[in-house]
């Protein structure tokens, strides 16, 4: 189902006249569905719209909601913002504030319809046709635009920031250093993955979102090396170390346990709780703090397709117990699962293990 269309006008156009046509069809797809042919075979699906990614203003247009700009302008909570030098601001509060849910928009929406109000009720103005679009959440559905925050926002406004001023310990935007971040920068010979190549620094203006995302993940720290100060270098590669780590969608799935489960070289299994990492006379130590996990008994399934024996139910014990082992002490890595609300533990191959230690 695509739905197009094209608004000439001075102002903003209105989404009720694109939302209510895609509402009312994609609650009849929901419903008697739509047949389609793939090999031959007839297949009959059905429509359910769980997602809309948008830039932030498009998302306040489509929810009938204040834009982020203006007071209780957040749609994922009720922060109500602060006026700052003219601006509105969402500042630090001591108290975390209510997140809005689907029910809450829904029942302002209502309240702002049936009193008529001139004035928006938390940042609500009135109802929304995305309100009756059946099996969509109006928050979890409205996802985060990665494009414009993640990349065109912070991604570029932090090298604005550290080409721009001059009185700063973390400047780099001087000719000499301009010209050694070019040079990195240009010599990179990119795979045939990454579509466009690596363009002049200073041109940074007209770069693509493409372009950061590269720049961010790939090339930032190999070109910054040396040019940010070491502290500030490594406080950006932790950064970008853990943005990489946490947001990968195999580490969330396991629950963000995945590297942090191992074989001990005794024949016990430990999942990390803390890494300590001491350097005394050129000689650097590191030390890891892990709580012991008990294998409880072999999930095992054997028939003549496929035989599984590596994959154990285990427990974590509620304890404060803490072991002390180093780097030589891991003998194997292994993933630990949580289904149905019970652990499981999966081992590693040889070749995995060895990439992982090292």
């Amino acid at each position: 189902m695509v739905l197009i269309g094209l608004w000439v006008a001075k102002k903003e156009p209105d989404m009720k006249i694109f939302l209510q046509p895609f509402v009312d069809k994609a609650n009849e797809l929901s419903i008697t569905g739509f047949k389609w042919n793939y090999n031959s075979e007839d297949i009959h699906s059905y429509l359910f719209p769980l997602g809309c990614c948008v830039d932030s203003p498009a998302r306040s247009s489509m929810l009938n909601m204040k834009k982020f700009n203006g007071s209780y302008g957040c749609t994922y909570c009720e922060h109500p913002t602060e006026s700052v030098d003219g601006f509105r601001k969402y500042p630090m509060l001591n108290e975390p504030l209510p997140s809005r849910t689907d029910d809450s928009i829904k029942q302002k929406m209502i309240t702002a319809a049936h009193e008529n109000r001139k004035l928006d009720i938390m940042g609500i103005l009135g109802p929304s046709p995305l309100m009756y679009l059946k099996h969509f959440d109006l928050v979890k559905g409205m996802v985060l635009d990665f494009m414009h925050s993640c990349l065109l926002g912070v991604t570029e406004s932090h090298m604005t920031i550290l080409m721009t001023n001059a009185k700063e310990d973390y400047y780099i935007g001087s000719p000499a250093k301009i010209h050694l971040i070019n040079e990195r920068l240009l010599s990179i010979k990119p795979p045939s993955c990454i579509a466009r190549i690596p363009r002049n620094i200073e041109e940074r203006n007209q770069w693509k979102a493409s372009q950061w995302l590269s720049w961010l993940i790939y090339y930032s720290l190999i070109c910054l090396q040396g040019i940010l100060p070491d502290n500030k270098c490594s406080i950006y590669h932790k950064i970008i170390l853990n943005g990489c780590r946490y947001t990968s969608c195999t580490y969330n799935q396991c629950k963000k346990t995945n590297d942090s489960v191992f074989k001990i070289r005794d024949g016990d299994f430990g999942i990390i709780k803390k890494i300590c990492k001491l350097e005394y006379n050129n000689t650097v130590n590191v030390f890891i703090f892990v709580n012991k996990i008990r294998i409880e008994d072999t999930y095992l399934i054997e028939n003549t397709d496929v035989c599984v024996k590596h994959i154990k139910h285990c427990t974590i014990p509620q304890t404060n117990d803490i072991n002390i082992i180093t780097c030589d002490d891991i003998h194997q890595p292994c993933i630990l699962m949580n289904i149905k609300s019970q652990l499981f533990r999966c081992s590693f191959n040889k070749a995995m293990t060895a990439k992982y230690i090292h």
